[in-house]
């Protein structure tokens, strides 16, 4: 199934939901520039808030959506996961103690070298996620969140090898892919910001991933790779940043893999599992769970994108109506 004709400002899951409405004979109703979707059917009137179905429970669905929460629950139950620290915005301190951020920052930031991850701690994306390698660019990124956001979320910076979404529904695995970053391959004679310059014109690359290849790279943009040599661009997984998604063949690998999803999707009681697993230092670990599902980049990037994705909405809808 190709997929429609989609204006860049139009989400994928507002055409699949009209496209289901009329197939199913639902009455569909958007609400809040289409953020909101109401759909009522023989009397029974259920909600899509964002990526959120009503098939979660509602404290299951938001200690998912809390990275630090959900990273303690799993640290309680055993599951191998990157860890991730609560740091609360100055003015919120006072909620949980009076001891303040900075001595405890510090302190994690000493113990792994500061070499760290901060980030949103219900953010999405990879947006407002950011790397530290010393004291100095520390202090301006917690700083800088918290301007935006009342907490953040800290853990150690691993080195990952790959990076896995699983999408359980019951504990029953619906998609599994990994997500190939963005890279550019050396043809011996072109320099580096060439290369990444022609994926951009190609629309491969999007201008904000240049950028960041630019500065990521910015010692090697007049290098010329050997042929067949190949340059990741970004250290970030997220499909919104330029990944592939890529088909998990390897059937061990697949196992593992939705075995330790299941795990959390129990651990947390979540109906709809979104769990994204990293490879790294020769281990599988959970990085963050989701209680919501977003196909958008997945629709226009994966094989049959658009058609997995209206399957899986599909399946949601039907069990939305199914528990009343």
């Amino acid at each position: 199934m190709s997929l429609p004709t989609i204006a860049n400002q139009e989400r994928i899951l507002v055409r699949i939901m009209r496209e289901l409405a009329a197939e199913s004979d639902l009455k569909l109703t958007t609400f809040s520039k289409d953020w909101c979707i109401r759909l009522e059917k023989n009397s029974m009137i259920r909600h899509i808030y964002g990526y959120k179905f009503d098939v979660n429970p509602a404290s299951s669905q938001h200690i998912a959506d809390d990275k630090c929460a959900a990273s303690d629950v799993m640290t309680m139950q055993g599951i191998p996961h990157v860890e991730h620290r609560l740091f609360l915005q100055p003015e919120m301190t006072s909620y949980v103690n009076g001891q303040g951020n900075w001595a405890a920052l510090l302190a994690y930031a000493e113990q792994h070298h500061f070499n760290l991850v901060c980030k949103a701690n219900e953010g999405t994306s990879g947006h407002d996620v950011y790397r530290t390698r010393d004291h100095v660019s520390l202090e301006r990124v917690v700083h800088q969140l918290f301007q935006a956001y009342r907490g953040i979320a800290v853990s150690p910076y691993y080195e990952i090898e790959q990076e896995y979404r699983i999408v359980l529904l019951h504990g029953e695995c619906e998609l599994i892919y990994a997500k190939q970053r963005p890279t550019i391959v050396g043809d011996g004679h072109t320099i580096v910001a060439e290369l990444i310059v022609q994926q951009v014109e190609a629309h491969q690359l999007s201008a904000g991933v240049a950028a960041d290849a630019f500065e990521r790279h910015k010692r090697r943009l007049k290098e010329i790779l050997a042929p067949g040599e190949p340059l990741l661009l970004t250290w970030k997984h997220n499909l919104s940043l330029g990944a592939q998604p890529v088909w998990v063949e390897d059937e061990a690998l697949r196992w593992r893999l939705v075995e330790q999803a299941r795990a959390c999707a129990r651990t947390l009681n979540l109906t709809l599992a979104v769990v994204d697993i990293v490879a790294a230092q020769g281990n599988l670990l959970v990085l963050e769970v989701n209680s919501g599902l977003m196909l958008e980049n997945f629709a226009r990037r994966a094989p049959d994108g658009y058609a997995r994705a209206k399957v899986m909405y599909k399946k949601l809808v039907e069990l939305m109506f199914q528990e009343g």
